[in-house]
């Protein structure tokens, strides 16, 4: 062989590993759905957002109501949907809420600081994908396994 064959070899090797993280990637965004929004506004948050079953974990009837003064109620969640434990109980929570940049990058992200945890320095974060009336709220279980539920607005 020659050198330039070896070189061939190579550069068609680099381009296979291109494309197979090309295809990882976006399936990774068609999983999620819509890109991240450049800014949420409260105004976006504000009002009631049910879980639709649309997430790998999630099921239908969950639903968190984001109120004008920062605070939230959940109802119809397992309880580790609201704090830091493996318990799949039902746990129904209050507590504040806020918009936050994602550490390290301009993703935005709502934090939910729920009073079962009062005093704590954890909540639960949700990422914000969409656009518009197409805004979901996306919140993980397991990145191991790529768990997640995924939010809803009702207008």
């Amino acid at each position: 062989m020659t050198r330039r064959q070896g070189g061939v070899r190579r550069k068609a090797g680099l381009s296979a590993v291109a494309v197979a993280l090309a295809v990882s990637i976006s399936s990774c965004s068609i999983l999620l759905g819509e890109p991240y929004p450049t800014s949420v506004e409260a105004q976006d948050i504000i009002g009631v957002w049910v879980d639709d079953g649309g997430g790998t974990w999630g099921k239908p009837g969950g639903q968190i109501t984001f109120h004008a003064d920062g605070t939230f109620e959940a109802v119809g969640f397992p309880e580790h949907f609201l704090r830091r434990t493996d318990s799949e109980q039902p746990a129904d929570g209050s507590g504040t809420w806020e918009i936050r940049e994602k550490i390290g990058s301009s993703t935005p992200r709502v934090h939910l600081n729920n009073d079962l945890d009062a005093g704590k320095h954890y909540g639960t974060s949700l990422s914000v994908r969409g656009v518009g009336s197409g805004l979901r709220l996306w919140a993980w279980y397991d990145l191991d396994r790529g768990d997640y539920y995924r939010l809803v607005k009702q207008e």
